[in-house]
């Protein structure tokens, strides 16, 4: 049985390392990509929130939206700084869902019953413990 050689190894490590550059450059290019129109939605959610009917709601997005980006620029960070903080990039996934999904229902709670109920329940009870 040959072993592989410290040549073959060495090559073989720079692939991988070029691999996993390729795909966190093309993943930092997607997310430069969607960061300004997220920026953008995050400002016009904000600019309806002050002569809206429902300022509640509104607000309650908007400060979703900021959340969930301060969160995933986080993550970035520390994906950037390399692989000793992957348990706090995979800690911070979950609250990045988490948002998402309450950003979710009360939009669609929202587009439902067309009222500021829901923004208000969630600036009231769930912004308290963020």
């Amino acid at each position: 049985m040959l072993l592989p050689s410290q040549r073959d190894f060495s090559t073989g490590l720079r692939s991988i390392t070029e691999i996993v550059n390729s795909f966190l450059t093309k993943t930092l290019e997607f997310d430069r990509a969607i960061d300004s129109q997220f920026a953008d939605m995050t400002r016009r959610i904000t600019a309806i929130s002050v002569s809206s009917d429902f300022p509640n709601t509104m607000s309650a997005l908007a400060g979703l939206l900021g959340a969930m980006g301060d969160l995933k620029r986080s993550v970035f960070g520390l994906a950037v700084l390399g692989e000793s903080h992957l348990y706090a990039v995979k800690t911070l996934h979950r609250p990045i869902i988490e948002h998402y999904l309450k950003f979710l229902f009360v939009l669609f709670r929202f587009r439902e019953n067309r009222d500021d109920y829901h923004g208000l329940e969630y600036i009231t009870y769930s912004r308290v413990s963020e």
